[in-house]
């Protein structure tokens, strides 16, 4: 069975956490979702808990979301395949 890490353990951990949605979802349930999370992040209370974790809070949409996983995918196929490091099986 999964077991979904919370962001606090994901931060001490050096791990990300991000919110997403299962391809598929009407875009006005994306749009509301990230309307919603963007203004928890707004919240004094809940930034400060976030940077008590030692993370950072970023906000955008999912349009931003997409472009920044691509780019950060580009980025490490490159160390990876400059390393040298090879796939099994």
């Amino acid at each position: 069975m999964w077991r979904i890490r919370s962001a606090e353990e994901l931060c001490r951990s050096g791990g990300e956490s991000s919110n997403g949605a299962p391809p598929g979802t009407p875009q006005p349930v994306v749009d509301l979702l990230n309307r919603e999370i963007n203004a928890a992040l707004d919240e004094p209370a809940i930034r400060q808990r976030i940077a008590a974790l030692g993370a950072i809070a970023l906000q955008g949409d999912a349009g931003q979301f997409g472009a920044m996983l691509a780019a950060e995918t580009e980025s490490w196929r490159r160390i990876v395949e400059s390393s040298g490091v090879h796939k099994e099986g």
